[in-house]
Order: structure tokens, then sequence, then C-alpha cells
């Protein structure tokens, strides 16, 4: 499967991702149950992080989805947020506050952790 993200690791430049969403989103947004539930109570707080870090020169970009499985879900009792939580996410990439030359060259990942916790064997 060849598409933008295996050219652009082939033949660089460097890919800069982005980093500290979960952090930078819990300081930003006071009394969140986890930084997902951003994506539906203050998603013009996810779309100004999304393109803060846009503007910091970073050509990744991952949805808020990092901890967005049932189960972390249900830890937080917002496992049956997960198809809102989720598909807001999608939905909050930055492209209509960002030049479109810009856009354009971006790579946009949607990331969910399976399991958020070590198992014990």
């Amino acid at each position: 499967m060849n598409n933008r993200f295996h050219e652009r690791l082939a033949t660089g430049p460097i890919v800069v991702g982005d980093g500290g969403m979960g952090v930078l989103i819990s300081s930003a947004v006071p009394r969140l149950r986890c930084p997902e539930e951003a994506n539906i109570r203050s998603p013009e707080s996810v779309v100004t992080l999304h393109a803060s870090f846009i503007r910091a020169g970073a050509d990744l970009i991952e949805t808020n989805t990092f901890g967005a499985n049932r189960r972390k879900l249900a830890h937080q009792y917002l496992e049956e947020e997960f198809e809102r939580i989720n598909g807001a996410a999608v939905k909050l990439a930055p492209i209509t506050e960002l030049d479109f030359e810009m856009v354009e060259t971006l790579i946009f990942e949607g990331l969910l952790a399976l399991q958020s916790h070590r198992l014990a064997l």
C-alpha cells in the first residue's frame, strides 16, 4: 500500500508529529474525565490545539483518540459515548482554519490504543 505517508518516510524530509495532546487538552479544558471527552465537550479547544501544532511546524496530526477505546471510556462512565467521541475527533481536523496549501501537505492520522493499561500475567 503506497500512500503519501509512506512516500514521505521513504523520500524525506523528516516527518514532524504533534505531541502532548492529552496533557495540553486536559490543561485547557477543566473537569474532563479523560482527554478524549474534549472532542464532544469542547471541540473548539481540540481544533485550536491541532492548529497550534500545525503552526509550530507539525506535519503529522493525530486525532484526539489515543485512549478512546471502550475499556478506557468505561472506566470514566463514557462507554455509551464511544462512537460520538471517535466520530467527533475525525471531524475536528483543523482544515477550515488554515491556508489550503498548508493543509494539503499535512498527514492526518487516526490513533486508537487498544489497551491503556498493563495486563498482569
